[in-house]
């Protein structure tokens, strides 16, 4: 099991919420159906309502999303095909105004782009495997 790499301060410590926040808006894009169902199942098993859950599968619709509303995280995958890391991603989500955390997501956190200087905008980068146990350790508490 590969352990999350944290970038800033790691996982909120859970109850750290901010006052007057009851659920957290949390934007997840993926390209593959299957990571979107069982980020919605992680979601659903160890947060059940304090998480408002907006999947999208391509760069146009997380813009278009982020257009919309305001959300507490950006959850990405590492690799949107054809853009080969989250730096790129970053990129061209235009993210200027995002004032939320962003969490990487890959199924390889051994991949070159996590060793190079650190992106200081990324909160933390965690394996596929291991999201379900971040979930339900603390990763979206912050803003509860």
């Amino acid at each position: 099991m590969i352990e999350a790499k944290s970038i800033e301060s790691g996982f909120a410590k859970p109850g750290s919420v901010l006052p007057g926040r009851n659920v957290v808006r949390v934007l997840y894009l993926d390209d593959d159906d299957i990571d979107r169902t069982l980020m919605q199942m992680h979601v659903k098993r160890h947060l059940r309502s304090n998480v408002d859950l907006t999947c999208v599968e391509t760069l146009d619709e997380a813009r278009d999303a982020m257009g919309r509303r305001g959300f507490d995280y950006l959850v990405t995958d590492n690799r949107m095909p054809p853009i080969s890391s989250y730096r790129e991603t970053l990129e061209k989500l235009d993210l200027d105004d995002f004032d939320g955390r962003i969490v990487v997501v890959s199924s390889e956190t051994r991949f070159e782009c996590f060793d190079a200087q650190p992106d200081a905008r990324v909160h933390c980068i965690t394996d596929k495997a291991d999201l379900s146990v971040a979930i339900k350790g603390g990763l979206f508490d912050a803003f509860r």
